[in-house]
Formats: structure tokens, C-alpha cells, sequence
């Protein structure tokens, strides 16, 4: 495996924050922070540094019936950009929409309804969005259950939207 040396030309594709490559620029004693020593020492690339989740696409048979079902279900808003690109709003985040037979450029290699598995965080205790789901005539496909999510034990219940798209929604609480 290729370790970098002080003096060594290197390239750096991430570092411009401009959705461009920079030049390869030559290895000094001040790269410590990209490439750190190890117990050994020697020195490693480190990796990018992944904040948060933006958006991810659900491709969909029926875009109003989807539309409804995360507006009514989940309490998302819906987003026309352009007049042409929907999206469904939630906290930070957002789900762009796609058309099944009608996606946007650039896409995933096969885009199909009912692909998706997720799971959404809410604030309120699972017991509340199980008489929500229960209201809305939703139903409940798994749970309540416990399961481990990305900052600790949760509880949450599974339900499928209009393409049969897996939905959890779990609270921490």
C-alpha cells in the first residue's frame, strides 16, 4: 500500500469545496491534519468528514398519492421548485420526487418504487405516532419495537407508504 512522504506530490479532490478538484500540491510537514500519524508512524489520508444527511430521492408510481400520503402521514411540506422539481420538506432535510419512467438527470442506475427503507426520528413519544398512524388509517406493519439507532436505543413501529416503500419512524424519547 502506497503511504504518502513529506515531499511527495499529492492530490487533494475534495478540498476546494467547489465541486472541482485542486491541484496536486506537494506533502509538507504541515499536512499532519489531513494525513495523521498512526501508532506506527506513518501517515494515512484521512476520509471526509460526513456531516449530515440532505435529501434522498423516492421514485414514484403516483407523485400526488405520494405527495398526500407524506403531507397527511408524516406532516411534510411539499416544495415545487422551478416548476418542475417537487420535494417534500421535514426538519433540515428533504425527499426529492421522481416520476417513475419520468426521472431527473443525474439519478441512481435503477430507480424503482418501493425501494426505499428508512427510518425518521420524531419528537414525539411512539405511543403518539401510533394513534396518528391509527387516525390517518395507516397500518402498522411492525412494532412498537426497541431497536439501536444512530445515537442510541429507540423505539419505533413500520409502515409502507403508496409504492410500498419501508417507513419507520422511531423516538428516542
Amino acid at each position: 500500500m502506497y503511504r504518502p512522504r513529506t515531499g511527495d506530490l499529492y492530490f487533494f479532490p475534495y478540498l476546494t469545496g467547489q465541486g472541482r478538484c485542486c491541484p496536486a500540491a506537494r506533502l509538507s510537514r504541515d499536512s499532519e491534519a489531513l494525513f495523521p500519524k498512526t501508532d506506527t508512524g506513518s501517515r494515512h489520508r484521512r476520509t471526509m468528514n460526513i456531516e449530515r444527511l440532505d435529501h434522498f430521492v423516492v421514485t414514484a408510481r403516483d407523485l400526488d398519492a405520494t405527495i398526500a400520503f407524506y403531507q397527511r402521514v408524516l406532516g411534510m411540506k411539499h416544495v415545487l421548485y422551478d416548476g418542475q422539481y417537487h420535494a417534500l420538506h421535514f426538519g433540515d432535510q428533504k425527499i426529492n420526487l421522481h416520476v417513475q419512467g419520468k426521472e431527473l438527470e443525474p439519478r441512481a442506475t435503477a430507480p424503482v418504487p418501493g425501494s426505499v427503507d428508512v427510518c425518521f426520528v420524531s419528537a414525539d413519544p411512539i405511543d403518539l405516532v401510533q394513534k396518528h398512524l391509527e387516525a390517518c388509517d395507516v397500518a402498522i406493519e411492525l412494532g412498537p419495537g426497541r431497536q439501536v439507532g444512530a445515537v442510541g436505543e429507540m423505539t419505533s413501529v413500520y409502515f409502507r407508504d403508496p409504492d410500498g416503500n419501508l417507513i419507520e419512524v422511531a423516538s428516542y424519547r
